[in-house]
């Protein structure tokens, strides 16, 4: 899906897809962390970890894209804003999980 967007329509400035990603700039930042999180992965896989060592080695502290001051800070904004949780519950813990569940996925995709 990134290299689809960079590919068909290089001029685009808004896409139309989640609710909470309104602008190219989300985009390229979320392309960013999901080639970010792939290559974690990949590498992780290559190394002969399974899929319970690499979703403990690859978290949020450990994507440099997932930086509060950027993609990391948006995304706590609006999972704080759209998603319902547990009281008290730390949105953090939200993403940490949402995190293991793309690395699950992506663990599945490298070869």
């Amino acid at each position: 899906m990134p290299r689809l967007l960079d590919t068909a329509a290089p001029g685009v400035q808004h896409a139309i897809g989640r609710i909470n990603q309104p602008d190219r700039q989300r985009y390229f930042q979320q392309k960013a962390y999901i080639e970010e999180l792939n290559e974690s992965v990949l590498r992780a896989k290559r190394s002969g970890k399974n899929l319970d060592e690499t979703q403990r080695a690859v978290t949020p502290a450990t994507l440099r894209t997932l930086d509060p001051g950027g993609f990391g800070g948006y995304l706590i904004k609006a999972e704080s804003t759209y998603r319902m949780r547990p009281p008290g519950a730390p949105i953090e813990e939200q993403i940490a999980t949402s995190v293991k569940g793309n690395v699950a996925a992506s663990y599945g995709q490298a070869v």
